[in-house]
């Protein structure tokens, strides 16, 4: 039986993240007590049917967790996300900025404010489980023609870097990640070749 305001608010936690699907069961006039609940501040709106019950530090309010309101967005923990800045940390010459965290999934394609932060969704056939320096390699080179800066490309400094990561585990993002001239950048700096290398897409 559905019940009153009083359960609905006991069932609420500081940090955590709701759907609008998951507090009906504990509410006879969810719209009603919803409102009040983020009149009075214990509740606050992140989307459409997506909410979050605010957690305090000492400094102030902490935003919620991006996993939580990625799940809650997509309704499935199948998705990459990572910041392009994360990129910068491979030290091959880019130093892009963003606020938007980027999340590869199947489901959501678009640029979407969630509890005030942006989130960049990318439909993707495939990607991996969990984030890797190796995939980040991959995707750098994917990328590159489309960063809003012009990153030269240094076949020594590529060279370099590939070395010092997993050969087996970069080679297999390659092959499953890697956009056709990724990959025939990969095949030209592992051959060593003296030629250019052709940094454009084809």
């Amino acid at each position: 039986m559905k019940t009153s305001k009083r359960t609905l608010k006991l069932r609420l936690r500081p940090g955590k993240v709701f759907r609008r699907q998951e507090l009906e069961p504990y509410s006879s006039n969810l719209n009603r007590d919803l409102q009040a609940l983020m009149q009075s501040g214990v509740l606050k709106k992140a989307f459409y049917g997506i909410y979050y019950c605010p957690k305090q530090s000492r400094f102030g309010e902490l935003p919620p967790d991006d996993h939580a309101l990625i799940q809650a967005f997509l309704k499935t923990n199948q998705y990459l996300a990572f910041s392009p800045d994360d990129l910068n940390s491979l030290s091959l010459g880019s130093t892009q900025i963003s606020n938007a965290l980027r999340v590869y999934n199947h489901k959501r394609h678009g640029v979407f404010t969630i509890a005030g932060k942006t989130y960049d969704f990318r439909m993707r056939p495939y990607f991996p489980k969990n984030l890797t320096e190796e995939f980040l390699f991959v995707e750098f080179l994917n990328e590159r023609p489309y960063f809003a800066e012009e990153v030269p490309l240094r076949p020594n400094r590529l060279r370099q870097k590939a070395q010092q990561l997993n050969k087996i585990r970069l080679e297999r993002m390659i092959k499953q990640f890697g956009k056709i001239y990724t990959q025939k950048i990969y095949a030209a700096i592992n051959s060593e070749q003296t030629a250019p290398i052709s940094t454009q897409p084809s």
